[in-house]
């Protein structure tokens, strides 16, 4: 499950009624880690699966990832096909809050961005109205 939120930087519309969209998005994937993963291809009983070598232990454990990245969708108006491609950052390190006023010390953002541990992702997708 995913709670995501857009920001429309260029909406364009033409005459027969389709649109196309570019956008940003950011928000969060909500779940349990071992679930953030499921289909991916190429797994065998008793291989590491892609979750376990990214994500680490995955047993039970309920995760809120962070996601930013930016998008684009070309929509169909009155049928036809309508696409879209995102390109984005997941944060997936262990420890994704950021900790402010830590005792016994103080970290600085470049020890913040590599706890992050970013991860690309790459989402397309395509439809067809009738």
């Amino acid at each position: 499950m995913s709670l995501m939120g857009d920001y429309l930087f260029r909406r364009s519309l033409a005459d027969d009624g389709s649109a196309s969209v570019l956008r940003a998005t950011s928000g969060l994937v909500v779940g349990p880690r071992s679930t953030l993963w499921a289909g991916q291809p190429g797994g065998a009983l008793g291989a590491p699966s892609l979750a376990s070598s990214l994500l680490g232990d995955t047993r039970d454990e309920q995760s809120a990832l962070p996601y930013l990245g930016i998008g684009y969708s070309g929509l169909a108006g009155r049928g036809g096909w309508s696409f879209s491609a995102d390109f984005g950052l997941m944060a997936i390190g262990a420890g994704n809050s950021v900790r402010l006023g830590r005792a016994g010390g103080s970290q600085g953002l470049d020890d913040l961005v590599r706890e992050l541990r970013l991860t690309p992702v790459l989402q397309v997708g395509a439809s067809y109205a009738f």
